[in-house]
């Protein structure tokens, strides 16, 4: 007769062997419905299926987007086409494909110009497991799976590649104002993983070689890849604080006012009015009699163009331009039918668009209000402005960047900013999804010039006055470098 912690142990096991046969199929069935089948993943596509989807890539491109060739003149931009043409003579899978399309948005120098595999397969990534930061070119890992390696130590390579063969093969496929590089390596610490996979590899394995920071001498392990989709590998990491914020220094004259983002949408959200909250903050900053205002304006991608130009009303006593014009190129778009053309886009074409010149259609000064002259707040500020800047410092923000760079009105630290001195090519986008292999494309549809002249480096961004970047143990540590050294800069007098 068996005892009662034997006929116990035999009804535990029993329970468990009903709740495993119930979860391991669903588990099972989870990963089939997340990973692509095998025969998508593999599938190979026949040269003229993709020549047909190149070369509605490359018409599309042509007709619809107006800053082309902005910074890759014609010539030189039909040549990349031609012979990224010349490659698809045989079979290949979308992910060989890919490339291909990628390398040709690269070469127009545009970063609103995006392009990504298909939906399915983004939808399951095998991606590199270790978060890293990349700084003056060196790639530094800042977590490991288990902590298994010391943060801050340096990534040397990845299965036998070395770090700078890597990162320039990543760049040969990402898009970028001109020739701006510090927002490629702040898109690097935040997605390697990500390009990783599109670009260089997708193994079942990585062997990482490192210098450990901690035993300073070169060590080697094994790590394996992580399976993430498109939301989980885009996602942006939020430091959970007001995206709008001002703050005074304890017994001083010196502000501190932050702008997170433009994006309207994300300011409302948390429950947040752009308009009110500047016209309340520089009230207040008027009222203290501040002295020094600090705009930080780090990682700000942009948003709402007229939130900029708003925000330069209130440093400004004088009337000003923000815009010189906006342009498209062309006034239909052909190929439709592989768009999401929708009401917006038709209404621009029917209504907004001045006659023709050249093939180039300006829009009317009624479409946007930075088109107009602007005025100065009543309140506005004038005192030191100082403003903080990076590579993710980008569309609006280095509209609003270049603008505040060419009425001198303040000293810019840290570096160069993601988006071009004299404008970008951005507002309404068209997504495009080839018919084939399905990678899709957007391409935004306006020219935005900005009223601004003679600066140096047309190529290029805003670059700070006071170049600063932090040390890998800064980083660690949560010191804000930038930060620091300008109220250094502040306490001392410097401009």
């Amino acid at each position: 007769m068996k005892s009662r912690v034997q006929q116990t142990f035999c009804r535990l096991c029993l329970v468990l062997a009903v709740i495993v046969s119930i979860l391991l199929p669903a588990h099972l069935s989870l990963a089939q419905d997340i990973a692509p089948s095998t025969s998508k993943v593999n599938r190979k596509f026949h040269a003229k299926q993709l020549q047909e989807d190149f070369l509605i890539f490359r018409k599309v491109l042509e007709e619809t987007h107006p800053g082309l060739y902005r910074y890759t003149d014609k010539k030189t931009l039909d040549a990349y086409f031609d012979n990224a043409f010349k490659r698809l003579n045989s079979e290949m899978t979308e992910r060989e494909f890919f490339p291909i399309v990628a390398s040709i948005v690269s070469a127009i120098k545009d970063d609103h110009t995006y392009s990504w595999l298909s939906s399915e397969l983004m939808s399951y990534l095998k991606t590199f497991p270790l978060g890293l930061r990349f700084i003056r070119g060196k790639a530094y890992i800042v977590s490991s799976p288990d902590n298994a390696i010391t943060p801050g130590s340096e990534l040397l390579s990845i299965n036998g590649k070395n770090m700078s063969g890597i990162t320039r093969t990543i760049f040969a496929h990402l898009e970028a104002d001109g020739d701006i590089e510090t927002g490629k390596y702040q898109r690097l610490s935040q997605r390697f993983k990500l390009y990783y996979n599109l670009f260089v590899e997708q193994p079942d394995a990585f062997n990482v070689e490192y210098y450990d920071a901690a035993k300073r001498k070169k060590k080697k392990i094994i790590v394996l890849p992580v399976i993430e989709n498109e939301a989980k590998v885009l996602a942006r990491v939020d430091d959970g604080k007001m995206p709008l914020r001002l703050e005074f220094l304890p017994e001083s004259t010196t502000a501190i006012l932050t702008i997170k983002t433009f994006n309207d949408g994300l300011i409302t959200k948390s429950g947040q009015d752009y308009r009110k909250f500047l016209e309340a903050a520089f009230q207040e900053i008027k009222e203290r009699n501040v002295q020094n205002l600090i705009i930080d304006l780090r990682a700000n991608r942009g948003g709402k163009d007229s939130f900029g130009s708003l925000l330069f009303s209130y440093l400004m006593d004088k009337e000003f331009r923000y815009y010189d014009y906006l342009e498209t190129s062309t006034n239909k778009i052909t190929l439709a039918q592989y768009t999401d053309a929708d009401a917006r886009i038709d209404k621009m074409f029917a209504e907004d668009l001045l006659p023709g010149v050249a093939g180039r259609f300006r829009l009317k000064e009624s479409v946007h209000s930075n088109l107009r002259l602007q005025q100065p707040q009543k309140n506005h500020f004038d005192g030191k402005v100082w403003f903080l800047i990076n590579g993710l410092s980008f569309s609006t923000t280095a509209e609003f960047a270049s603008i505040a760079h060419y009425h001198r009105r303040g000293s810019f630290v840290g570096e160069e900013v993601g988006g071009a001195y004299y404008g970008n090519t951005s507002g309404l986008t068209l997504h495009v999804t080839l018919p084939n292999t399905k990678v899709r494309v957007d391409i935004p549809l306006r020219k935005y010039v900005l009223a601004v002249s003679g600066y140096g480096y047309p190529r290029r961004g805003v670059m700070p006055d006071y170049p600063v970047q932090p040390t890998i143990q800064d980083v660690l540590n949560g010191i804000d470098t930038e930060m620091i050294y300008t109220l250094k800069l502040i306490k001392s007098g410097n401009k």
